[in-house]
């Protein structure tokens, strides 16, 4: 063997075990099910009741959160319980079922059923992304009616910043009438603050015919309340300032400021078919016109058929009591099926 085969052949070889180690040594987390069953595997997150788990054998997997009685792993995670409070560290388990430890410099246990959210420090951003995609689509021949309608939904979770894009887009055509449509977009940044506050900021973009509207651009800084956060609902109050660059069929662009409060409620049951239900109530009173106000209403049914896969229902109702045009609608509703897709 020659000198220079004797000199590179240990630190290749080292170089391959360090190279190597990782993959071998990722999935080490260890999950002890109520019914006995232990499952080595990786701790991917643990959100809206179910903890995402991935394994070699059975690939990437979803636990009720309620039917685990240990969880292990020697990796760093962010923990957070009902009440808002964070932890950081490796997790522990003792010897009573149903409790958690996260250890960091000190020991800290937990009541499993307080926890969650379990996220792991060092997750990418394509992790912390979670979302969806919907489309509802009718025709009818005696008629000629179509109509078609998209929604999507992308959000993010960091440490500290919270955000949300969403948009919808509903577009309907008849012989013999004039087609309507009407398309939304917003995005929602929040900082997380203590005790279940956040802060932040909020752009969107609104057009809908029915009601004359041929632009609303919107801006505003609110405040959000988790008052209700955990494994099976979840309730946020919101508040704010927003200002508005309103433009109806037929008159000038003109400048709006509302005091805007709301709430968002969802309840989801992870127990198989996986369902959720979403609502979103928000009223904006006018501090420049006064007396006007609107409301906007969303609601959300999806029901899973296969994995990540949905049919579902969804319906809103927008009111304002002074449109910017004479002849505009006070009111636009709908309610349509849907089929989804959904991510994280």
């Amino acid at each position: 063997m020659s000198p220079w085969t004797r000199s590179t052949l240990p630190a290749a070889a080292a170089l391959l075990v360090l190279w190597a180690a990782p993959a071998f040594a990722q999935k080490t987390d260890v999950v002890i099910l109520r019914n006995g069953n232990e499952i080595t595997g990786e701790i991917k997150k643990l959100d809206k009741g179910k903890l995402e788990y991935s394994t070699d054998d059975m690939g990437r997997i979803n636990i009720e959160w309620d039917k685990i009685l240990h969880l292990t792993s020697n990796h760093y995670f962010e923990v957070e319980q009902q009440s808002g409070a964070k932890h950081f560290g490796q997790l522990r388990r003792t010897d009573e079922p149903g409790e958690l430890v996260v250890v960091l410099t000190r020991p800290v246990t937990l009541p499993m059923s307080s926890v969650v959210s379990i996220t792991p420090v060092e997750a990418t951003f394509w992790q912390r992304l979670s979302g969806r995609v919907d489309v509802g689509f009718n025709f009818t021949k005696a008629n000629s009616l179509l109509e078609f309608t998209t929604g999507f939904e992308v959000k993010y979770r960091g440490r500290k910043w919270y955000s949300r894009l969403a948009g919808n887009s509903y577009v309907q055509s008849q012989d013999s009438t004039d087609g309507t449509s009407r398309n939304d977009l917003s995005l929602d940044i929040q900082r997380f603050l203590a005790h279940k506050w956040s802060a932040g900021g909020v752009v969107s973009a609104r057009q809908n015919q029915e009601l004359e509207l041929d632009l609303r651009l919107t801006t505003g800084l609110t405040g959000n309340h988790s008052l209700i956060q955990n494994n099976s609902s979840r309730l946020i109050l919101t508040g704010g300032l927003t200002g508005s660059r309103e433009e109806y069929v037929g008159t000038t662009a003109a400048l709006n400021a509302e005091v805007t409060v709301g709430a968002d409620y969802s309840l989801f049951r992870y127990d198989s078919p996986k369902t959720d239900i979403e609502t979103d109530l928000n009223v904006f009173v006018s501090v420049v016109d006064l007396g006007r106000v609107r409301t906007d209403f969303n609601a959300r049914f999806s029901y899973e058929i296969i994995s990540d896969f949905t049919i579902g229902v969804r319906g809103f109702h927008t009111f304002d009591s002074r449109p910017g045009s004479d002849t505009a609608n006070r009111s636009d509703y709908g309610i349509y099926l849907t089929l989804g897709y959904t991510f994280s």
